[in-house]
């Protein structure tokens, strides 16, 4: 599914960077702006877990960023990066339990009650909502 959303992306001439770790949960888009984003798709039907290492690494630099989490095709929600602090403030994000690993779990039907979340439906909405535009 990320990698359909990347395709897409780039057919909307949006630049692509990613890491060299394949395994890496983000990359870097390009259009007017440059945005940092991590990308998830679904692992359980409308949820879903983003480890804490890797938000830790980013939310602190003065960069767009946000977090797209995938909903199938192009659709999903999307995160700002600002947002973020207050979402886990609300507990519409949560922190898992575990020690190791430790993930911020996001569920749909609380993300759709939040107005710091923003929906999108179709790639061209997603960079206008994100700040790639």
């Amino acid at each position: 599914m990320v990698e359909k959303f990347i395709e897409s992306l780039r057919e909307e001439k949006v630049e692509v960077e990613r890491p060299t770790n394949l395994a890496a949960k983000y990359f870097v888009g390009r259009k007017k702006n440059a945005v940092t984003i991590l990308a998830h798709e679904s692992t359980k039907v409308d949820r879903w877990g983003v480890k804490k290492q890797v938000i830790d690494r980013i939310i602190n630099k003065k960069i767009l960023w946000g977090i797209a989490l995938l909903d199938g095709g192009c659709r999903g929600f999307w995160i700002p990066g600002e947002n973020f602090p207050e979402l886990t403030k609300l507990k519409i994000v949560t922190l898992g339990k575990k020690r190791k690993n430790e993930q911020y779990h996001f569920n749909k039907s609380t993300l759709e009650k939040s107005d710091l979340v923003i929906g999108f439906f179709t790639v061209t909405k997603f960079i206008k909502i994100s700040g790639l535009e």
